[in-house]
């Protein structure tokens, strides 16, 4: 069954007057509570990114051990691909940074909230037993309403309880003895709470050539008592299970059941495997199962993966990093059509050698994503990465905007800001809207740098900021939703809540640019596939809708 909604996007200020289509026959319609702030009217910025590291009291330098040191029991690897962090209202109403370092450590950036804000760097202390922590994510997994933290780690993964901004180990998700580098939550099965995906890479060598088996990813789906099982055995041969990097949560072909990505390090070597895509079942034994005629099983050096909407037409596209190029996939009916040669600059550029994390965000709220690519070359690799490109010591992360409907994409130039011109060697980043005025921050993570906090800068468009509750479920925050608005008949734009899908994660909830609407209508599909229809919402501020 295809969910109902709005059959056709159309383009922004578009004049037709027919109304969307909110609803199917067979959808489950809830009734819904709604209540929102009072409107936020943003003064026009200069169209600049600021670097605001410093004033927010984030900035460090990172313990940057020698990348290669066969004495300390730890390879390049360790050193090269760490790099996740989280933003969360760990303690409500004030949004916290926890920071992955390459001392082993674990940095907490207490309330960040704000164009003045004064972050305080803690360290957890319980979390110094000289595992590398590779990457982290937040998700409510038990339903109280404060988002746990998951460390994934080289070694047992770590899943603390959070309690008042206090963490406590659970013993829950420890997995086994491996290299694990990202989480993707959601409720896969549909019963009520969140599952996990667990991607991870492989134990390495000390020597950087060396050929090495994958650690085993794991699905982990969570039981009625809040423990958690693994199911991977059922969903992903081990043929099948490569150098896993990161994965993410989509549905694809619109059947109203999660679909999930798995990108892979590595898979560009013919003796291991490519990045894999899941088809959701709605089977409870088997709820995933491959699904290669998406055209998603690439040999890439994966190593980053954003999914969005980007080209407003009711489907979620992807953008995948690797060395040498990127691959941008535009969704059609479930398929996914290799655009990869439309991003100007980017795979066409002999400089863009070895591209990291990427996230899609609405910069000005013009209803249209932009493309953020993370770079940065491998210290311990100056002779060349792996299968032969160079390694460039100097390449900038950079921003391209699109120009709908050629599905052109082209660079921004350095006026912008947003580190663009900062060669340092960037790993992740994850945007938020982090002083609440509508418009998103960007965060990255660099090698040499650590942090680097960019606001944003603000415009007369509108926007509205969605907040999902579920009480009475272990995913409150309804992650994996889909939730879309329309305005004067025309559908303008979509989201997914997310919690993951990088070696970072962001906030659980989303930000709709809508250009100049004053009034939207907004359509929730709920993670069981349930759809509420809120009507006559006005914009600039905060929704929270409670199920």
């Amino acid at each position: 069954m295809l969910l109902g909604g709005c059959d056709f996007f159309g383009t922004q200020g578009d004049d037709d007057d027919s109304v969307p289509d909110w609803t199917d026959p067979d959808d489950e319609l809830v009734l819904v509570s709604t209540t929102y702030t009072t409107p936020i009217v943003c003064e026009d910025s200069p169209l600049l990114f600021q670097d605001v590291t410093e004033a927010a009291g984030v900035g460090f330098t990172p313990a940057n051990p020698p990348w290669d040191d066969t004495a300390n029991g730890y390879s390049s690897l360790d050193v090269e691909l760490i790099g996740g962090f989280v933003v969360a209202e760990f303690i409500p109403g004030r949004l916290d940074l926890v920071v992955t370092d390459a001392d082993a450590s674990v940095r907490h950036f207490a309330d960040v909230t704000g164009d003045d804000a004064a972050g305080v760097g803690l360290p957890l202390e319980l979390l110094l037993d000289a595992a590398f922590t590779v990457g982290a994510s937040a998700a409510d997994y038990d339903g109280d309403r404060d988002p746990d933290l998951l460390l994934l780690r080289r070694g047992p993964d770590l899943l603390l309880e959070n309690r008042g901004g206090l963490f406590y180990p659970t013993g829950l998700l420890e997995g086994p003895d491996a290299r694990s580098m990202s989480a993707a939550w959601a409720d896969v099965d549909q019963d009520g709470d969140l599952d996990v995906y667990v991607a991870r890479h492989g134990a390495g060598a000390i020597l950087p050539d060396v050929i090495y088996d994958p650690d085993r990813d794991s699905l982990f789906l969570q039981q009625e008592d809040g423990s958690f099982v693994d199911v991977i055995d059922a969903v992903l041969p081990v043929e099948d299970d490569g150098h896993g990097y990161v994965a993410g949560w989509l549905d694809a072909d619109r059947d109203g059941w999660l679909d999930l990505y798995v990108v892979n390090d590595l898979g560009a070597e013919p003796e291991n495997p490519p990045s894999i895509f899941l088809r959701g079942t709605g089977d409870p034994e088997r709820p995933l199962e491959h699904a290669p005629e998406a055209l998603l099983d690439l040999p890439m050096y994966g190593m980053g993966l954003a999914i969005a909407d980007y080209d407003n037409d009711g489907d979620e596209d992807v953008h995948v990093t690797d060395i040498g190029g990127t691959f941008l996939g535009r969704n059609d009916a479930g398929t996914f059509t290799d655009l990869s040669l439309q991003l100007d600059g980017l795979n066409n550029d002999p400089a863009a050698d070895i591209a990291w994390g990427t996230e899609w965000l609405d910069i000005d709220n013009d209803g249209f994503l932009e493309l953020f690519s993370a770079f940065g070359y491998m210290p311990s690799k100056p002779n060349g990465a792996p299968g032969g490109a160079a390694n460039a010591v100097e390449q900038a992360d950079g921003l391209w905007f699109p120009a709908l409907p050629t599905d052109q994409w082209f660079p921004a130039g350095v006026g912008l800001g947003l580190g663009l011109g900062n060669v340092a060697p960037t790993r992740t980043a994850v945007s938020a809207d982090l002083n609440r005025d509508g418009f998103p921050e960007m965060i990255t993570w660099g090698l040499d740098q650590g942090l680097r906090l960019h606001r944003g800068y603000c415009t007369e468009n509108a926007w509205l900021r969605v907040v999902l509750d579920q009480p009475g479920t272990n995913n409150r925050h309804a992650i994996g939703a889909w939730v879309q608005a329309s305005a004067n008949g025309s559908c303008i734009t979509s989201r997914r809540v997310r919690a993951g899908t990088s070696l970072s994660s962001g906030l659980p909830e989303v930000i709709l640019g809508l250009g100049e609407d004053e009034v939207v209508d907004l359509r929730i599909e709920w993670p069981d596939q349930a759809v509420s229809i809120v009507e006559g919402l006005p914009t600039r501020r905060t929704v929270t809708i409670t199920r």
